[in-house]
């Protein structure tokens, strides 16, 4: 069972650090038309939803328009019925997700007002012309052109962690724009196990090892050639 579980507060310090940098990220780069997220996910060991994931993402965007809803694109495979999304709204509970409001800008204290409610699409989102299935997000407010939100749903997948890009879709007014993820992402494939916090940290830094004897060799080759 130890092989399929992750540390959750290993994962949450990564996650945590990482939406820190998105953050930062939109922030120097305002202008509208930019989207990007952050996620992590909870084995749930007791309740309603026991054996599956809860994921949770932070997202922030800075947009020309008002946010008007928000996808999450997910593996064709999810779409196939072999695994299972679900929400609290749909167990009696009140949001699948809160953000900040029309009033808010980048750099303020965040404070969530609106509520969203969260929905599986298997067909996609036919306004924004996707096909794939999806996670889609409908705000009972008015989310703003800048925002910070967090978002959760239950899914049967595990996880897989890692970079994942264009699978951020946020629609706003007539417009649509493609974001990355970083962190836990459903995998909906057959014995996929989420790794051990240490084993993410050990390939995490083992790669920034390959990054940077490979910077180390180029340098060689340029000053070689001159």
């Amino acid at each position: 069972m130890r092989e399929g579980r992750w540390s959750r507060i290993g994962v949450f310090c990564l996650s945590a650090a990482t939406a820190a940098g998105v953050l930062l990220l939109l922030s120097a780069q305002a202008g509208g038309g930019l989207i990007a997220g952050v996620g992590i996910a909870e084995l749930m060991t007791d309740g309603t939803y026991c054996g599956w994931y809860k994921y949770t993402y932070t997202v922030t965007w800075d947009l020309s328009k008002a946010l008007s809803h928000l996808d999450l694109v997910l593996p064709a495979a999810c779409a196939d019925g072999d695994f299972h999304f679900a929400f609290d709204t749909e167990a009696g509970g009140d949001v699948d997700g809160r953000s900040t409001g029309s009033g808010y800008r980048h750099g303020h204290p965040i404070t969530f007002t609106v509520p969203f409610e969260g929905a599986f699409e298997p067909r996609g989102d036919p306004s924004i012309s996707l096909g794939a299935p999806l996670i889609k997000w409908e705000p009972a407010g008015n989310p703003g052109k800048d925002g910070v939100g967090q978002f959760w749903f239950y899914s049967s997948s595990a996880p897989t962690i890692g970079l994942y890009e264009d699978v951020w879709a946020a629609k706003y007014g007539s417009c649509k724009v493609f974001g990355d993820l970083t962190g836990a992402y459903p995998s909906c494939e057959r014995a996929q196990h989420a790794p051990e916090a240490a084993t993410l940290a050990y390939l995490l830094a083992g790669g920034a090892g390959m990054l940077a004897t490979r910077r180390r060799q180029r340098g060689g080759r340029s000053a070689s050639g001159r």
